[in-house]
């Protein structure tokens, strides 16, 4: 009978094994979310909170829809499969039913009975011009829906629909209902205010004249909380109040001119009248108010929602975002703490949520990983920043500027002085030498890169060729001499601190970028039109890097600055990172919304990726667990001194000799654990899980054949000859290594 052979049995069995691995991990490991802080940026059209769970509110806009579980402070996008999204409208959850969902996109309506997963129009063609609608208070059967022309009612939940009745034609601008729905008061525009006391069967017009009522431009309504018969309105002409249903109108205190295109609704027992840059609170029926005066961000409110079951807990909606009262409207918390278009200039190196940015309300500092943010000392008179750099070696010293000159702090940023470069010098970019805070480089306007020795007394020119434009530059830790410039003619290569220069890849690629592995100074990344290349022998040959999308076109290209392995990258659209150096790739979460216009990953182990996107919002990824810090030890090289003609001279220096990267040390205490790319996904079926069962299956078959192979042959293993090859190591996480290996080739485990 024939017999295999050990390795060939131990061959199968291998491939069997790392076979099943995917399969397995696809059933245990679950992909992280893209959260964000606020929606600042976003259109956000209509809000609406869960009637019986009201910590969760939904968001509806032009991206997308987005949901908060902890009451507006973290959002999360979310599929509703609501066609025609682009054009968002108005979105409602049925009170009683809060599988229900309502929303409007296009001017047409649509009904969801189970939380957005499927979607009905209701009544298609009939109701083609939808602007708004509204759930009746005592029957969320009963549906109103205002057109441009008519006001249409639905009283089965939109299966049949009929006109209102209301006795001129136009479109509806504001509405209001009792809570036994008896009472509802509607303003017609251009029209003024109509009024029904049988539950809309009939209805009578308010007689309304410029002098004595709220006019006929009414955009907002209320009912007084205490008083059945009394009725608020507001509009072009400020608040007004009704006590007797509408009949007859009198102004009510605050004045009416401070107070026009106010929005009124009733918290609880109060009354609210909210503008973008006041709010006043009545609590005796509008006799008297109390004034916050609190400025918001933005120019038009646009929705006011009450908690359901904590009526002093209110939403405000305005054309900039998304603000919130705990009191009934006195105080608000929301976007205005959390400004926009947050684009990050610097990380921390050994405070990582520490950021600096320049954002809409100027430049910002974050110590939370980008939730808060305050202004910097010392650059409050600075609107915007082209260059921020903390010191590697020594971060409080600090190089900023503002697009002219250079500034230096040697505080850590809270007090500021020029650097002899001239301020008529263009600032582009600023890097600091990884092991001297002193020794600076400035990429200028034209291309250029000058070079600084002591803190930016003096001045020289880094020697490229005629015509080159640099528009990268990575500085080696291990050996301060190599540097690497990305060009508009390829990736130049110097060894000698910046005084002479070869090219290392093709003069036609114009590169955006390039890095220098910290581990292995041999090994280069260099991102060119879109593509990521790498190399593994200081730039003579260069390949794609893997697992990137074939339509996918590289942005920007960020390294974790506690691990080298980890790097980030972004295509505007999808964020990426790679475990391996830059060498493989995957895609991290969904693409958050909006678009991607910058990543940089902050905090502690396990890390957080921010997105900053074009839309202006600041997203979070919080990995549930990262790979371990390693804690690769720079070699310490001389600096090169500039001579008086601002040229630097040159030292020779001798080759960097490459750390590789299965011997880097681990931090003290570090606890190694891989952070594994997003496996396919399990469905409510089981999705892989029968793959998996066969995989395993087929693993205990082949185990217990090779078993039995064994047990027939009933060999002595032989000795090893002292010429054969040791066996590979393994890890606590399975993971094999090369024999005599010191740490884990893939998750850097100390082995012993």
């Amino acid at each position: 009978m024939f017999q295999p052979k050990r390795p060939i049995l131990l061959g199968v069995l291998a491939v069997v094994c790392f076979g099943l691995l995917p399969l397995v991990t696809a059933a245990q490991v679950g992909e992280g979310e893209w959260t964000t802080h606020s929606l600042q940026g976003y259109d956000v059209r209509s809000i609406a909170v869960d009637p019986q769970a009201p910590a969760q509110v939904y968001a509806f806009t032009s991206d997308g829809a987005f949901l908060s579980s902890d009451g507006g402070g973290q959002w999360s996008a979310i599929a509703l499969a609501l066609p025609d999204v682009p054009e968002p409208g108005q979105f409602q959850i049925d009170p009683l039913t809060p599988d229900v969902f309502y929303a409007t996109s296009g001017g047409r309506l649509f009904r969801s009975l189970d939380r957005g997963a499927n979607w009905q129009e209701l009544a298609p063609g009939l109701l083609s011009d939808v602007q708004w609608f509204q759930l009746d208070r005592a029957n969320p059967n009963v549906i109103w829906a205002f057109g441009w022309q008519d006001t249409m009612r639905s009283a089965d939940g939109g299966q049949t629909w009929a006109s209102a009745g209301l006795p001129v034609p136009g479109q509806a601008t504001a509405f209001a209902q009792s809570a036994d729905g008896a009472a509802a008061y509607l303003a017609v525009d251009g029209q003024g205010i109509f009024s029904s006391h049988d539950g809309g069967k009939t209805w009578r017009s308010s007689e309304l004249d410029d002098a004595a009522s709220p006019g006929r431009s009414v955009y907002s309504l209320a009912l007084d909380p205490a008083n059945a018969d009394a009725v608020f309105a507001a509009g072009n002409n400020g608040p007004w109040r009704s006590a007797d249903r509408g009949a007859t109108w009198q102004p009510v205190a605050p004045s009416t001119d401070e107070w026009q295109w106010a929005a009124l609704a009733s918290a609880g027992d109060s009354l609210l009248l909210a503008r973008t840059d006041r709010q006043a609170v009545s609590a005796d029926g509008g006799a008297t108010w109390e004034v916050s005066g609190q400025s918001l961000a933005g120019n038009e409110v646009r929705q006011i929602v009450v908690d359901p079951k904590v009526p002093t807990v209110v939403y405000l909606l305005t054309d900039y975002g998304l603000f919130k009262s705990q009191n009934g409207g006195l105080d608000w918390i929301g976007t205005a703490d959390r400004p926009a278009w947050v684009e990050i200039l610097a990380v921390h190196p050994s405070q990582p949520d520490r950021l600096v940015a320049n954002t809409s309300e100027g430049i910002g500092q974050s110590e939370d990983g980008g939730v808060t943010w305050a202004s910097i000392a010392g650059l409050t008179a600075i609107d915007r920043l082209a260059a921020f750099r903390w010191s590697p070696s020594d971060p409080q010293i600090v190089y900023a500027s503002s697009g002219q000159g250079l500034m230096s702090s040697q505080d850590g940023g809270q007090q500021w002085e020029n650097t002899l470069l001239p301020e008529s010098t263009s600032v582009e970019t600023v890097w600091i030498s990884p092991t001297s805070p002193e020794k600076l480089y400035v990429l200028n306007d034209r291309g250029q890169v000058l070079v600084s020795n002591d803190g930016g007394d003096a001045w020289g020119v880094l020697p490229l060729s005629s015509g080159v434009q640099v528009t990268d530059l990575a500085l080696s830790p291990q050996d301060e001499t190599l540097i690497a410039a990305a060009t508009s003619s390829g990736v130049h290569l110097s060894r000698d601190g910046g005084q002479s220069w070869a090219a290392s890849t093709n003069d036609r690629w114009w590169v955006e970028r390039v890095l220098i592995d910290p581990l292995d100074a041999q090994h280069l990344l260099a991102l060119t039109s879109g593509d990521l290349l790498v190399s593994h022998d200081s730039g003579a040959l260069w390949k794609p890097a893997e697992g990137l999308p074939d339509n996918s076109s590289l942005r920007a290209l960020e390294p974790d600055s506690a691990n080298p392995s980890l790097l980030f990258a972004h295509d505007g659209r999808q964020a990426f990172a790679s475990l391996s150096g830059g060498d493989v790739w995957y895609a991290v979460g969904e693409q958050p919304p909006g678009g991607i216009a910058q990543v940089v990953v902050v905090g502690v182990e396990p890390r957080t990726l921010l997105a900053y996107t074009e839309r202006g919002g600041l997203w979070r990824y919080d990995f549930s667990e990262a790979p371990a810090t390693p804690s690769p030890t720079p070699t310490q090289t001389p600096t090169i001194t500039p001579t008086p003609t601002l040229t630097p001279t040159p030292r020779p220096t001798g080759t960097p000799t490459p750390t590789p990267r299965a011997q880097v040390a681990m931090a003290p205490g570090a606890t190694p654990v891989t952070l594994d790319p997003p496996q396919r996904q399990t469905d409510d079926r089981g999705g892989v899980a029968a793959p998996a069962i066969i995989g395993l299956l087929l693993l205990v078959g082949a185990i217990a054949a090779g078993a039995f192979l064994w047990l027939r042959r009933r060999r002595p293993t032989a000795p090893v000859s002292p010429g054969a090859a040791s066996p590979r190591l393994v890890c606590s996480k399975g993971h094999t290594s090369p024999p005599n290996s010191k740490f884990c080739m893939t998750c850097g485990e100390k082995l012993t």
